[in-house]
């Protein structure tokens, strides 16, 4: 019983270290996102390159997130 118990404490942590991980992770996209998005203001580029970095963040492509870096 003991185990069992230590075994979901363990998968709570688990559970939780995830959620903050993807909760970051969502932040940093929407923070890279505006910044794509306003540099490509700049540039007068914004529709096009907007729906290519869009289409490449939705589809887990690294390329977008790499690109604003």
């Amino acid at each position: 019983m003991e185990s069992l118990a230590r075994f979901f404490r363990l998968w709570k942590d688990v559970v939780q270290v995830n959620d903050l991980k993807k909760e970051k992770r969502s932040q940093m996209s929407a923070e890279g996102i505006r910044k794509y998005a306003a540099i490509l203001e700049d540039y007068e580029e914004h529709e096009e390159a907007m729906d290519w970095f869009l289409t490449s963040a939705n589809m887990g492509s690294g390329d977008a997130m790499d690109y604003v870096a």
